[in-house]
């Protein structure tokens, strides 16, 4: 006895549609078998539309990817190079009215700084930057702030970039981000450019500067009080590439 699908004890090519003369359509919510795919292997159609099995690889974190046939595969994945790297984590409990990081290496193409700063007395918290082991107090900086939604202060040619305005020993808790302007190689070399947000008390301020050096890769970061008073807290530093 034979049906659309046989002929002489042979199965005939049929495309599994929803008609019964076609087989019907396959059911893969576990009913269909297979005679060599396993735990998570999957298929997948080579040049000629012979479908072939991707063993899963079962690792943990392994994800489905290209390799370099075009043939997708289970794999490792490679971490990103454009990943953020801490390359800076400092204390000061007092004793200077500077808080220098130096020697900073691997700056890459862009900066993110944190920082909470107390002062020994009532103080305004400035920031400059420097390149090897020498900070830079020349006029090479400009920047704009705008403190509580007042109108934005406009300085350029000045020796230092502000954070706040006026005086206050309350602490100051500031998010900076920085593009170096650098060579995709990372070579931290270019006009520097940035922002900070800042909080103090009920005061917030938001600034954005410019650092105007392109010699070599910036290696140093300096707050310091403007008054001399005694500065103290913590800086955090990343970079990447």
């Amino acid at each position: 006895m034979t049906d659309e699908n046989t002929s002489g004890g042979q199965t005939l090519p049929h495309d599994h549609t929803d008609q019964p003369e076609q087989g019907g359509k396959l059911d893969f919510d576990n009913v269909t078998e297979s005679s060599n795919l396993t735990n998570g292997d999957m298929t997948y159609a080579n040049a000629s539309g012979v479908m072939q099995r991707i063993t899963n690889s079962n690792v943990v974190g392994d994800v489905l990817t290209n390799n370099g046939s075009g043939v997708p595969e289970f794999a490792t994945p490679t971490p990103s190079t454009q990943s953020w790297t801490r390359i800076a984590d400092q204390q000061q409990t007092g004793g200077s009215s500077t808080f220098t990081i130096s020697s900073l290496s691997s700056t890459g193409k862009f900066l993110e700084f944190k920082a909470c700063l107390g002062s020994g007395g009532s103080d305004s918290q400035r920031l400059r930057f420097g390149i090897g082991g020498t900070v830079d107090t020349g006029n090479h900086y400009s920047y704009e702030i705008t403190t509580n939604s007042s109108a934005v202060q406009t300085n350029s040619g000045v020796s230092y970039i502000n954070l706040v305005n006026g005086n206050s020993s309350a602490d100051v808790f500031l998010s900076g981000s920085m593009s170096l302007d650098a060579a995709y190689s990372g070579t931290g070399v270019g006009v520097r450019r940035g922002t900070i947000l800042v909080r103090r008390s009920a005061e917030q301020s938001f600034v954005t500067f410019q650092w105007d050096d392109d010699s070599t890769p910036l290696t140093d970061i300096q707050f310091f009080n403007w008054s001399g008073n005694d500065i103290t807290g913590d800086i955090s530093v990343w970079a990447s590439q």
